[in-house]
């Protein structure tokens, strides 16, 4: 017990120091947090820490509940509008990076196989990182929206991208190329069941707990509703979109405002621990040894989704300068890549 206080005590202090120091540096607090994680040495990190707090499976739930506060901002009108005005923009987001990084790939002398393995791994933005840069100052409500569809179409499809990664990656071909088709077909039906279910049970189940006035009942009750949804979407296939879903249909409720002010903290803990655990994910030494191939990917992948969305953006009406902010934000790589690489 004495071991897991210390442990908890320095990573709440190295968490809360970086955060001070990126705002006194003008600096999003988030820089601050992922660049700890990058620097922390390898020796700390070790298999031993990750015994003593399991910071992958904290750093899951804490996507988790980032997911459920995306879903809060979405009410089903606006969701329903953006996935269908992003149906074909989204296809594109996916497959351009896929075919520049396997080219990529290919030209570093990697094979057919190992290079789409690295190409979609790396085609997947960051839903996290999306929604955060889509919040800031300026930025357009009419882009944000569209970024969020285009960010949530990528999650639907992770499911799908996982079965087709672990067959070109020379895992279980028993299904042969029916089985991603299978795997997004039963992801579909199963989150579209979980979405019917929500919407008429979540919002009336709220609005009651929120007219008894009590914070810590409201508290409460967002949690377990996040938590059951996110097990029930694990179940069909990805945890991430049954939290998104929760949040969704919380979004229809009254009293959505009221679940959001009172999970403000865990939000704000949430981000902190994810950018953490991003950084965490990386290895400075072997990105150094292989440069040459880290950097022209990250290029290729800006590049990518810039070719992607600036065109797509001005032609729903956004001005050049908007267009290529939502092709920049759709740079970062994506809590599903770090899955897709684990898988």
């Amino acid at each position: 017990m004495a071991e897991l206080l210390w442990v908890l005590a320095g990573l709440v202090a190295l968490l809360a120091f970086t955060g001070w120091l990126s705002q006194r540096l003008r600096l999003p607090a988030a820089l601050g947090y992922l660049l700890a994680g990058v620097m922390l040495p390898r020796a700390i990190t070790d298999e031993r820490l990750q015994e003593i707090i399991h910071l992958d499976e904290v750093a899951h739930v804490a996507v988790l509940v980032l997911l459920f506060f995306i879903g809060l901002e979405l009410d089903l009108r606006t969701l329903r509008k953006v996935l269908h005005d992003t149906r074909v923009v989204s296809v594109f987001n996916v497959l351009v990076p896929i075919v520049f990084i396997a080219t990529l790939a290919r030209l570093f002398g990697w094979d057919l196989r190992e290079a789409l393995v690295l190409g979609i791994a790396l085609s997947l933005s960051s839903t996290i990182f999306g929604e955060r840069l889509s919040a800031t100052p300026g930025f357009p409500s009419k882009a944000r929206a569209r970024m969020l569809g285009v960010l949530l179409a990528e999650d639907v499809a992770a499911g799908a991208l996982i079965a087709l990664l672990a067959f070109v990656a020379g895992g279980d071909a028993s299904g042969g190329w029916l089985e991603p088709v299978l795997a997004i077909g039963i992801l579909v039906v199963a989150l579209a069941v979980l979405a019917a279910i929500a919407l008429l049970i979540v919002p009336r189940f709220v609005d009651e707990v929120a007219r008894m006035h009590s914070l810590e009942l409201v508290i409460l009750v967002s949690g377990a509703l996040l938590l059951v949804f996110s097990a029930a979407g694990d179940w069909a296939g990805s945890a991430e979109l049954g939290a998104f879903l929760a949040g969704m249909a919380a979004a229809e409720a009254g009293s959505r405002f009221t679940i959001r002010n009172s999970l403000a903290s865990l939000k704000s803990i949430s981000l902190a621990m994810f950018f953490f655990a991003s950084g965490l994910a990386v290895d400075p030494l072997l990105a150094l040894q292989q440069w040459p191939l880290v950097l022209a990917s990250i290029v290729l992948v800006v590049i990518s989704k810039v070719l992607v969305h600036t065109p797509s953006s001005m032609g729903v009406g956004l001005g050049l300068t908007d267009s290529l902010r939502v092709g920049f934000a759709m740079s970062p790589m994506g809590e599903f890549g770090l899955i897709l690489v684990s898988a």
